[in-house]
């Protein structure tokens, strides 16, 4: 009798406590969703108002501690009218939730937590929030993402693509990537992946699947080798279905955002067997076809002679150096052009366009140019022979004038000058001549033998320098490849994979091999260039990479700073 008597005071007490505080006109609780948050994970902190005045709206203050506050919304609105006191009042009650995050593991406490409303004000306790780190969640599947390698044991050279999924069976919303593989040991080419969806089935279960990035990869160690992970900012539903949970008969899908990560892949490198390994073996694994072109077979001294040869197939073709078609005495050879293109997600073109000048009759017999590649599949390689046809240059060897205008005339030119109003024989002209003349059958007179002299030597120097290109007296001790990039960039045809070569002839002409996972910052700093330089090419080459995820192929609006990239030049010279 005695405990029933108490259990009714104390019901009866709760009772006024209660009442008070309605009566107070404020009243307000807290929810933690989810109640264990995980580092860099969105998380809501709800609170629950009831007022006593229909057109109160509640000020809700408090400190969010080591926790940081992204964004505040009402979620619902309930109107009620209760019997207080025998009187009837209104109660509106309202859902305020603060999203939040916060960046480290551990406990953060949320203090001074205060409610204002035109009626009154309460103060709630602190609360505690445990943060914990994402290893020690079960997502229970619901989202994760997945790096697919296309190959897991590939030879040194060999292409094979990596893709980058998410994988989700609960509604997903926003996502970004907030960290990109660094994949520091390969040469890549990035992809930019088309947006679709499709439906696939992974351990048993159906997800919704998407590609969020993707890259051709080229090992160039062998060994183990590691393909980053990708990590992944989503947003996602908490559950698969809708939630009625707010209490006010209005549903509403609540949505929270996490940070995923995929595993590390293992991928076995092999070098390219040296067994029946033929002499001329550039580097090229992969299936390849060679195209080579030549107008015609046929010059005349001082003509410019332009073919061109295409090679295009699986392999790494943008560090593949141009081979020599056609070499003798009598030629000069000028830059190479080359260009490189990209053809689907496995397959690539470069072409490179000859030039060169005969300085003198020659024949150059018809012969075959060999070049190999390897057949990882099959294990052995392949020889790929063209044909390339005779040339045939006439005309007569350009001989230079030893002698100045201001030296003393010679026998010749005297008995030339005695002949002033006679026929000159092809023999006398001959010894003054920079290029081929052929004489016809009619008269050529001659009225002043050195004023000829003149002409055809600022001909012959007109011609000479337009065959030339400038580039070749400013750049005539670096390797074509190394010109030929110089030249584009000066042009402000820049992108990644054009530094990227670039730097990687400088890293191996200073002995590392391919780069031999060298970041390429660590070898910008190591070749001393002045602080200046420095700063600027790794700023650049960070801006290149980033267009290159962003899948920008190419930028005309970098700032081209000539000066840093002369300094660059003295590592590129033949020493």
């Amino acid at each position: 009798m005695i405990k029933k008597i108490g259990k009714g005071i104390l019901f009866f007490l709760m009772f006024i406590m209660v009442s008070l505080k309605i009566a107070m006109g404020t009243e307000a609780n807290i929810e933690v969703s989810p109640v264990q948050p995980v580092v860099g994970e969105n998380f809501n902190l709800k609170f629950r108002v009831n007022l006593t005045n229909a057109n109160d709206e509640p000020n809700i203050s408090f400190d969010p501690g080591t926790a940081e506050v992204l964004g505040k919304e009402s979620t619902g609105l309930s109107i009620q009218t209760v019997v207080i006191n025998g009187k009837f009042t209104t109660i509106k009650e309202m859902v305020v939730v603060y999203e939040m995050i916060s960046s480290r593991p551990g406990k953060v406490k949320i203090s001074d937590i205060k409610v204002e409303g035109k009626n009154g004000s309460i103060k709630i306790p602190d609360v505690i929030i445990n943060i914990v780190e994402q290893e020690k969640v079960d997502r229970q599947g619901d989202v994760f993402v997945l790096a697919i390698s296309s190959k897991k044991r590939v030879y040194i050279g060999e292409g094979f693509n990596v893709d980058y999924y998410l994988y989700f069976r609960v509604p997903a919303g926003a996502k970004e990537i907030s960290e990109f593989p660094k994949l520091n040991n390969f040469t890549k080419r990035f992809q930019t992946p088309t947006e679709g969806n499709e439906r696939v089935e992974y351990n048993g279960d159906s997800y919704v699947r998407q590609k969020i990035y993707g890259a051709r990869l080229y090992a160039m160690q062998e060994g183990k080798q590691y393909i980053d992970p990708i990590k992944l900012k989503v947003q996602y539903s908490s559950a698969g279905q809708d939630n009625s949970t707010n209490g006010f008969g209005f549903a509403f899908r609540q949505y929270r955002t996490g940070v995923f990560s995929s595993k590390k892949l293992e991928i076995s490198v092999l070098p390219v067997p040296l067994d029946n390994r033929p002499k001329n073996f550039t580097g090229l694994v992969g299936k390849h076809e060679v195209k080579f072109s030549l107008g015609e077979t046929k010059f005349l001294v001082n003509q410019p002679i332009e073919y061109s040869l295409e090679i295009s197939g699986s392999g790494m073709l943008e560090s593949y150096e141009p081979p020599k078609i056609f070499s003798h005495d009598n030629l000069e050879s000028f830059d190479t052009k080359s260009d490189f293109e990209e053809q689907g997600s496995n397959l690539s073109r470069k072409k490179f366009e000859y030039t060169t000048l005969p300085r003198g009759p020659l024949t150059l017999a018809d012969h075959e140019l060999e070049i190999s590649y390897f057949l990882p599949d099959e294990n052995r390689f392949e020889v790929k022979k063209i044909k390339i046809p005779t040339i045939r240059v006439e005309g007569e060897m350009a001989m230079p004038h030893a002698a100045s205008s201001t030296a003393a005339p010679s026998a010749d030119d005297i008995k030339v000058n005695d002949k002033l109003n006679g026929t000159p024989s092809a023999k006398e002209i001959k010894s003054i001549e920079l290029l081929p003349i052929y004489l016809n059958e009619e008269t050529f007179h001659l009225f002043n033998i050195k004023t000829v002299q003149k002409i055809l030597f600022l001909l012959n120097l007109v011609l000479v320098l337009s065959l030339v290109p400038y580039k070749k007296y400013f750049f005539s001790d670096i390797d074509i490849e190394a010109r030929s990039i110089l030249s584009s960039i000066y042009k402000k045809n820049i992108n990644y994979q054009k530094m990227f070569v670039l730097i990687n002839y400088i890293a191996e002409k200073r002995g590392y091999i391919k780069l031999n996972g060298f970041e390429i910052p660590d070898i910008l700093r190591s070749l001393k260039l002045s602080d200046a330089a420095t700063g600027y090419f790794i700023n650049l080459f960070e801006t290149l990479e980033k267009m290159s995820y962003e899948g920008k192929v190419i930028s005309k609006n970098i700032g081209i700073e000539k000066k840093f990239f002369k300094e660059l030049e003295f590592f590129l010279r033949n020493k």
